[in-house]
């Protein structure tokens, strides 16, 4: 039996860096389908720094294509 390929799928990475500040950031990018095909978020974190000086952010971005999620995929690797 041949395994399906999968129709929406999350990575995450969490990365330290021991320069700074910030050290600290998370990844998060979703790639699932949508009606023009195929949708890919990703959402950037970086958590506070110093309270007084380096509040939290959080970046968002998305794109949206006319193509099957298993292309986005392999285009993206």
């Amino acid at each position: 039996m041949k395994p399906l390929a999968p129709q929406q799928f999350v990575i995450g990475r969490n990365t330290f860096f021991d320069f700074g500040p910030p050290f600290h950031y998370i990844d998060v990018i979703s790639v699932a389908p949508d009606e023009n095909g195929t949708r890919i978020s990703r959402m950037l974190i970086t958590p506070p720094g110093d309270p007084c000086t380096q509040p939290a952010q959080i970046e968002i971005g998305r794109k949206s294509g006319a193509s099957t999620v298993l292309r986005s995929a392999v285009r993206m690797s």
